[in-house]
């Protein structure tokens, strides 16, 4: 289903790269990428992954036409597909946009915390380079994203993976 969200994100995009004239098919696809989102029950990291990669034309184009008459046709147009006046759902946006990077500050506190824990970890893994340290940490962040305390482990013994992960990704030749 994820997939088929994906596709129908990435036909929508594009038909929106070929034609601001071709509302109708992109409307039928923003219909038809909004139903395959109603139709599964999606989790609260895949609402915040979806919301990240939000309809970002729509999103400019209600920047565009926020400063316009209130009886516009591109405005009207624009509250039509949103269901809430430019301003709501600008502000809407923006909200969303704070919540997001007061997780991703809540997140990177998480990985900060542990930042000597990481290291020993890399260091006892016999990998004491740059490069292998900044993967331990992007491991840790990957970690971060998807940790859930109420499952019962440790941050650093869930993490342990991703920085394995990490390490393996940046493999011995990019060491040396």
């Amino acid at each position: 289903m994820i997939d088929r969200i994906d596709e129908l994100s990435a036909l929508a995009d594009q038909l929106w790269a070929e034609s601001l004239r071709d509302t109708a098919k992109l409307a039928d696809c923003r219909d038809q990428l909004a139903t395959a989102y109603d139709g599964m029950q999606l989790q609260p990291r895949v609402y915040e992954r979806l919301a990240r990669q939000s309809e970002k034309p729509l999103l400019q184009r209600a920047l565009a036409v926020r400063d316009s008459p209130a009886d516009a046709p591109l405005r009207r147009e624009i509250e039509q597909i949103v269901r809430l006046e430019i301003e709501d759902f600008l502000a809407l946006e923006e909200e969303i946009a704070a919540k997001l990077r007061q997780i991703d500050a809540a997140r990177e506190a998480v990985v900060q915390a542990h930042h000597d824990q990481i290291e020993a970890y890399v260091r006892e893994a016999g990998r004491t380079d740059d490069v292998s340290l900044a993967a331990g940490r992007q491991g840790a962040r990957l970690a971060a994203m998807r940790f859930d305390d109420r499952e019962g482990f440790d941050f650093m013994d869930y993490a342990e993976l991703w920085i394995d992960r990490e390490l393996d990704r940046v493999g011995l030749s990019d060491v040396e």
